[in-house]
């Protein structure tokens, strides 16, 4: 992880903010796990796949990340991620993600965290910063109002389903499924992903940097469960998968996760995509997974009817919140 130089700011004369450090991340876990352990429809991810999604980030900076300590104990974070693909598209709207220990949410531990990214973001070219909610998280929802956020059409929705026996994937006549060669077919990848994508209104492009950072990337072990869909040799469709084992309830968890499903415009309604789905979740079964989930656009009517045919059933909505600076 990348030092910094740290910023304090006295509060109240019983709070400090401070930036992130090195040595921070044990207490920031136990803080991660202390909020999110309460709320029945958060998962608590293990130490390293929080180290992979976020302080590994390529658009992590200690710079923005900011805790609030009382006598010592780690009792508030907020970080922000600069994703340049959202900023081509959208402006300079940084994603942020804020939590307060729930022994400290009447102190304004919250409030003197967003102020401290506010005061260091004022004199760059920021427009504004975007959240995204738990649809049951009310606390946090009616937090960001208070600080001036409006949420927005923009939202995602968490699916899930029990894996069980079912037939077998069959593809229609003239279009074969093979594994990917990693890393070499990467950048070919990338570009049939966004084509897929172009139809929707609010995509933002992926790009080859991005993809190369994912799970179903970075980890070879999923290589298996990523499938190419082709026709004649064209790269038509995409779908890739994980496989992972977490805690969960006092033991342990076995399922996968099912991303970047996508086939091309011109070759929709022939059951390419359900194809592809039941390719994926095969794969996952076929490791020892039990349960399977994916994330889409809330407004991919078209996915979401795909994947609720196939016995997926929504467990999260998460809703943007925006604040304007400028």
């Amino acid at each position: 992880m990348t030092s910094s130089i740290i910023l304090m700011v006295a509060i109240m004369g019983k709070h400090v903010v401070r930036n992130y450090a090195d040595g921070d991340f044990d207490a920031y876990y136990q803080l991660y796990k202390s909020v999110l352990s309460p709320q029945p429809w958060e998962d608590v991810e293990a130490e390293e796949e929080v180290k992979r999604s976020v302080f590994n980030s390529l658009f992590y900076s200690p710079s923005r990340h900011f805790l609030a300590f009382e006598d010592k104990r780690l009792v508030g974070s907020l970080w922000s991620l600069i994703n340049p693909a959202y900023i081509e598209r959208h402006g300079l709207y940084p994603y942020i993600e804020i939590m307060v220990h729930p022994q400290s949410r009447r102190e304004k531990v919250g409030k003197r965290l967003l102020d401290s990214l506010k005061q260091r973001v004022s004199e760059g070219a920021i427009k504004g910063l975007d959240a995204f909610v738990e649809g049951r998280n009310h606390g946090a929802a009616e937090f960001l109002v208070s600080e001036g956020f409006e949420r927005t059409k923009k939202g995602f929705l968490k699916m899930e389903r029990t894996l069980k026996e079912m037939g077998r994937s069959i593809l229609p006549k003239g279009f074969t499924v093979r594994n990917p060669i990693l890393p070499n077919e990467l950048e070919a990848i990338v570009e049939n992903m966004n084509a897929c994508c172009s139809t929707m209104k609010d995509h933002l492009p992926y790009t080859k940097e991005y993809i190369g950072t994912r799970p179903y990337i970075v980890d070879r072990t999923n290589h298996n469960g990523s499938f190419l869909l082709e026709r004649n040799g064209e790269l038509v469709g995409t779908i890739f998968s994980t496989f992972e084992t977490k805690p969960a309830n006092g033991g342990l968890r076995k399922g996968g996760g099912i991303y970047a499903l996508g086939v091309l415009p011109e070759y929709r309604g022939m059951g390419l995509g359900k194809a592809l789905l039941q390719k994926s979740t095969e794969w996952i079964m076929s490791q020892g997974g039990e349960t399977a989930y994916l994330y889409l656009d809330a407004k991919n009517a078209p996915a979401l009817g795909l994947y609720q045919k196939a016995g997926y059933v929504i467990t999260k909505e998460e809703y943007k919140y925006r604040l304007e600076l400028r």
